[in-house]
């Protein structure tokens, strides 16, 4: 049975994620293919005749990624958007958006409810609540579990795998292959295979100790490879091969293109020890020597513990390194750090513990108000198409043809947001299809890279190009400037010693038309 204190925080890490999308609704670039992949399947339906319409097809460049995640969150957005659309809720792209990304995080709170639970069980009550309280106050977790990523597409299977590894049904205890365990290496293994690769590393330490301790036998891990992993790629293989145009395993693409071939090594190349010495310590935080002592001194901790270290020390092997790589084993780490701040009672005393849970809550809480201040203010895109999307409404012109350079497209100008592109009567009623086989549109946009583009032909342009790069006065108007976060800064002036620092990055541009007996459009 839940006590309040646990049923607290369990509402605590549904509601933290959702405050983040509130605060932050805007989205980046790494986050786009999904996002828009969610809003095609709303907004156009699975006709074929609509695929041409698809962001990917239009824009083409994406690494081929998965639309069985993207398919499964239309379909769970699909109903409150209903009901908002009989409410008239959704009267604009953004809050569509906003309903997206929170349907996607509220996933993830329900997998780390189960996971608490199993741990409940495993490790008593005190660390399943410490467990959800750590989590729900550590920034980069709660920041990212509503942002669609194929990682967090995987990320409550992850959980919910691990929450059926920590503590499987005492009813099969005597069972040589559990079903809860046996359910979670199908969790992984599909997970892995549609979702995202690099769970293959994960599968390997997670395996090798269910063996060792016999809680699986090599048969069943093999079958379960065989028969899930075999029907996963079928269904990823049909699936994705209607909507990419050919036959393609996209996990497959992607490995083969960023690590077979080394793409991923254009975003960056970091020292073999870069997620122990620094990605870590900067998401674990001051959780991170409760949970080494737990592994030294609980056994129960270091059967989840090993192999997520294991885990992040294969991901090590790659060139390129981003903490979102090994996302899905901050929660088991967690685990780890709360059975830490458990075992200080053990060692000291039951007032040293309350201290420690309370000095890593304060530490995560603190150091999350820092890093969330940009990360609120690091989306000039985004407040730019708000602004278009007003600015258009006030001047009531038909069909204007808008131009989005890559730096706007990658901080937050996402198709949701795209004025008069998709208004919100699109989603779950797609438009008839005109002459040329497209939906009519009240907007034509253009994302077109050509340094040789003639940028004359269109009525806005949202750049983050300034005075002096190929814009004079006599041509355009500025509309308005956005700016995003630089950096922190420590200024002795009398106040707060910490100042952040500002530029302006982006611009929304408006053509000065002549001629005719108008002076402007």
């Amino acid at each position: 049975m839940a006590t309040r204190s646990h049923k607290l925080s369990e509402g605590l890490i549904v509601a933290a994620p959702l405050l983040l999308v509130v605060l932050a609704p805007f989205t980046k670039v790494e986050e786009s293919f999904s996002l828009h992949a969610v809003r095609d399947i709303l907004a156009l339906g699975f006709d074929p005749a609509r695929l041409p319409s698809y962001d990917h097809i239009e824009f083409p460049g994406a690494v081929p990624r998965s639309f069985i995640g993207p398919i499964l969150l239309a379909g769970a957005t699909y109903p409150l958007l209903a009901l908002g659309k009989m409410a008239e809720l959704w009267e604009e792209g953004l809050a569509v958006q906003m309903l997206v990304r929170a349907v996607l995080s509220l996933f993830s709170s329900l997998s780390l409810i189960f996971l608490s639970r199993r741990v409940r069980a495993a490790f008593g009550s005190n660390v399943a609540r410490y467990t959800l309280l750590i989590t729900a106050t550590q920034f980069h977790v709660t920041f990212w579990m509503s942002r669609t990523l194929p990682n967090m597409f995987a990320f409550p299977l992850v959980q919910l795998a691990f929450g059926f590894l920590i503590a499987p049904s005492p009813r099969h205890a005597k069972n040589s292959s559990p079903p809860d365990i046996l359910l979670a290496y199908s969790l992984l293994t599909f997970a892995a295979i549609v979702m995202r690769l690099e769970l293959a590393a994960l599968i390997v330490p997670l395996a090798l100790d269910s063996l060792i301790r016999k809680t699986i036998s090599l048969h069943a891990l093999i079958a379960v490879g065989v028969v899930v992993g075999g029907a996963s790629q079928a269904l990823t293989v049909g699936v994705d091969s209607h909507f990419w145009g050919r036959t393609l395993w996209p996990e497959g693409a992607s490995i083969l293109y960023n690590v077979v071939e080394g793409h991923a090594s254009d975003w960056g190349v970091m020292p073999w020890h870069y997620y122990f010495t620094r990605s870590l310590p900067k998401i674990l935080h001051v959780s991170l020597p409760f949970a080494l002592l737990s592994m030294f001194i609980d056994r129960r901790a270091r059967r989840i513990g090993y192999p997520s270290l294991a885990f992040i020390a294969l991901l090590s092997i790659l060139k390129h390194k981003e903490w979102r790589f090994f996302v899905y084993v901050v929660p088991a780490l967690n685990v780890c750090a709360a059975a830490g701040v458990q075992s200080v009672q053990v060692l000291f005393s039951k007032r040293l513990r309350r201290i420690a849970i309370r000095l890593v809550i304060f530490a995560n809480l603190a150091l999350g108000a820092l890093a969330l201040y940009p990360s609120i203010h690091n989306y000039p895109g985004g407040q730019a198409s708000q602004y278009l999307y007003f600015q258009l409404q006030a001047v009531g012109k038909p069909t204007p043809f808008i131009h989005v350079d890559s730096h706007s497209a990658m901080t937050g100008f996402s198709r949701f947001l795209h004025p008069f592109e998709a208004t919100p009567s699109w989603y779950m009623s797609p438009l008839p299809l005109n002459a040329a086989g497209k939906p009519p549109r009240l907007a034509t946009y253009s994302k077109s890279e050509d340094p040789d583009l003639d940028l004359l032909q269109f009525q806005y342009i949202v750049t983050s190009k300034q005075d002096g790069e190929d814009f004079m006065p006599f041509d355009w108007k500025v509309l308005q400037g956005f700016q995003e976060f630089v950096r922190y800064r420590l200024e002795w002036d009398g106040g707060w010693p910490i100042k952040a620092e500002f530029r302006e990055s982006v611009r929304l541009l408006r053509r000065r038309w002549f001629g005719a007996g108008v002076k402007e459009w």
